[in-house]
C-alpha cells in the first residue's frame, strides 16, 4: 500500500493541516498493552535544510529533531523509530512552526512514512514496506 500526500508551504504563523482526524486517549500511541504492536517508521527524506521537525501522534509531541539537514548522497537527513499499537493512528509532522501536515495511518503492521520537501510541497508517502538509501 502506498499513500502520499502532500501540501504547500506557507508563511510563518500559518498551518495547513490535511486529513487531521480528532482523537481521544492520554497515551500518545495508544494503549500498548491491549493490542498488537507495530513499527512506524518516519524517514526525514529530501529537501531539509537546518528545519526544526516535531512528530506528533495522537495529539502528543514524540519526537522534536534539530538542525535537520538531507544527506543528498542518501536522499535521507534523520529516521525515527516508534512503537505503536495496532489501530489508527493520527500523525502530524510540523517543520519548524512555519507548516504542518496530517494524516490518519492505519497501523495493522509495521508502517513507514517518507517526509520529503520539494519546492514548496511536503509529501508524505506512507508505505508498508522500508524505503531503500544509498
Amino acid at each position: 500500500m502506498v499513500q502520499v500526500l502532500s501540501t504547500s508551504l506557507t508563511t510563518a504563523g500559518v498551518m495547513l493541516v490535511l486529513a487531521l482526524a480528532a482523537c481521544s486517549g492520554d497515551d500518545p500511541v495508544g494503549d500498548e498493552a491491549a493490542a498488537d504492536v507495530h513499527r512506524l517508521v518516519v524517514d526525514l527524506q529530501g529537501g531539509f535544510d537546518g528545519e526544526v521537525v516535531e512528530l506528533v501522534l495522537n495529539g502528543r509531541s514524540v519526537a522534536q529533531l534539530d538542525d535537520v539537514v538531507t544527506d543528498e548522497m542518501l536522499g535521507l537527513a534523520e529516521s525515527v523509530e516508534l512503537q505503536i499499537p495496532e489501530g489508527a493512528t493520527d500523525m502530524i509532522v510540523r517543520i519548524s512552526d512555519r507548516v504542518e501536515i496530517g494524516t490518519r495511518i492505519d497501523v495493522s503492521g509495521d508502517r513507514f512514512v517518507g517526509v520529503d520537501v520539494t519546492g514548496d510541497e511536503i509529501v508524505l508517502d506512507v508505505r508498508t514496506q522500508p524505503f531503500g538509501y544509498g
